[in-house]
């Protein structure tokens, strides 16, 4: 099983870095990878569609394990998902408009053809990784995000509703700062 680790530090709230986390249908804005994210019929089971190699899609159902606000977000794919995987992200405050974020992502390579586009589609993980929480950055640091949480077990099964202005500041443009540092202990249902 294959495992990612990855922070960085963004010139954002809290509150703006885990609004746009717990967006899910948002993930395409900053994810270069995922096509889409959308809400099942189960509560809290998201369909990932991403791109694969020569325009194959593939998807998988993760559910939601837990949203704690402007702590952490974690999930699990569900049972008989073509990609294995679960993961979290959490969030640290250190100071009113500065947040530390970190990802960290566990993952299985299925066996045969698809395993072989998977592996195709993460064929450098960290790389990618690393590549949307940049992406991520410069979206919380843009000052465009406008939603609100409404959190887990809405009766939508979406995470957030009514769009609205959050930040009116300046972008404070892309840095890098990449670290890691938590582990399974520092948060409840982080794999």
């Amino acid at each position: 099983m294959g495992r990612i680790e990855c922070s960085i530090d963004v010139n954002a709230p809290v509150a703006i870095c885990y609004a746009i986390w717990s967006d899910f249908e948002s993930f395409p804005r900053f994810m270069k990878h995922v096509e889409s994210v959308q809400p099942q019929g189960e509560p809290n089971v998201w369909r990932w569609k991403v791109n694969g190699p020569m325009g194959k899609p593939v998807t998988w159902d993760a559910k939601v394990d837990s949203l704690q606000p402007n702590k952490a977000v974690s999930w699990h794919s569900v049972r008989d998902s073509e990609v294995d995987n679960s993961g979290a992200v959490t969030f640290k405050a250190l100071g009113p408009d500065r947040t530390h974020v970190t990802a960290v992502i566990s993952y299985e390579t299925p066996a045969g053809g698809l395993g072989e586009m998977v592996a195709a589609i993460f064929s450098n993980p960290d790389h990618m990784v690393k590549d949307d929480l940049n992406s991520f950055k410069e979206l919380a640091e843009s000052g465009v995000y406008a939603r609100e949480p409404v959190g887990v077990g809405s009766s939508s099964n979406a995470a957030y509703s009514s769009d609205r202005t959050i930040n009116e500041r300046e972008p404070v443009g892309v840095a890098s700062g990449y670290s890691s540092g938590i582990g399974a202990t520092d948060y409840p249902n982080v794999p």
